[in-house]
């Protein structure tokens, strides 16, 4: 898919993307939009490894999407910020 299409899905749907792609947090910055992103700044990383860090944090990114008016998350291996 195309980036614009993912947008357009997000948007109509009201769901949070979720990517490593710079692309997205840079629309966003810009744009003030799509609805919400999820940027995980891991490097490369196994998916095995990916599925255990998501596990392990996925209480504290749904909780930072559900309380906070901001919708840029940008997470890594030693912290989080909130856009």
């Amino acid at each position: 898919m195309q980036d614009d299409e993912i947008i357009t899905i997000a948007q109509q749907e009201k769901r949070i993307i979720v990517t490593k792609d710079r692309d997205f947090f840079d629309y966003f910055i810009l744009n003030n939009y799509p609805p919400a992103v999820l940027l995980l700044q891991l490097g490369n990383i196994r998916n095995p490894d990916l599925i255990a860090f998501m596990d392990n944090n996925l209480d504290k990114i749904r909780e930072l999407f559900e309380e906070n008016i901001k919708r840029l998350v940008a997470i890594n291996r030693d912290k989080i910020v909130i856009y």
